[in-house]
This record gives C-alpha cells, sequence and structure tokens, in this order.
C-alpha cells in the first residue's frame, strides 16, 4: 500500500506535543553543556539554560513550520509528495485467516 503526504496541518505542527519533544530535546543539549559555563553562578547558569533554551525552541519551530507552509505549497502546485510504501505484517495475515 502506498501512502502519499499531500498536506501538512500547521495547526497539529504548533498544537500537538511536538513543541515539548522539541523544548525537552533542546533542554538536554543545554544541561549537558553546563560544563561551559563554569564561570557563572547556579543561579545564572539555570537562568541561561533556560533562556537558551526557549530561543532554540522558538527557532527550531519557526523553521519547521516554514518548511511545512513551503512543502504545502509546493504540493499545491502538483509536485508530487512524500510517498511511503507500507507492507502489512505476515503475521498479521495469519491472525485474520484464523479468525
Amino acid at each position: 500500500m502506498k501512502i502519499e503526504i499531500k498536506n501538512i496541518s500547521l495547526k497539529s505542527i504548533i498544537l500537538s506535543a511536538f513543541p515539548l519533544l522539541v523544548f525537552a530535546l533542546c533542554l538536554v543539549n543545554y544541561v549537558l553543556q553546563i560544563s561551559s559555563m563554569q564561570d557563572l553562578s547556579l543561579m545564572q547558569q539555570i537562568l541561561q539554560i533556560i533562556l537558551w533554551t526557549l530561543v532554540d525552541t522558538m527557532v527550531y519551530l519557526v523553521l519547521i513550520v516554514i518548511s511545512a507552509f513551503v512543502y504545502n505549497l509546493f504540493c499545491s502546485f502538483g509536485m508530487k509528495g512524500l510517498t511511503f510504501t507500507i507492507e502489512e505484517p505476515a503475521a498479521q495475515e495469519e491472525i485474520k485467516e484464523e479468525n
């Protein structure tokens, strides 16, 4: 079975768990880089980690939304979208035959 993605909902990108995932990954990135901020106090380190995480999250989300918008625009002009081929596993067919 072939599936083609022709439209990506921008609302689903913004209002889903995806921004939280991006935030969590950015937070982990900056927590792992805490050794490079040794000249700052603990409160300054925490504030810097939070601020840079928020900035990175916003930048990544804006870039992803713009990319999805451009993808939708190209697909509306008639270009082919992403195509996936999905095969059903053999175990599923055996279960259906037994029932």
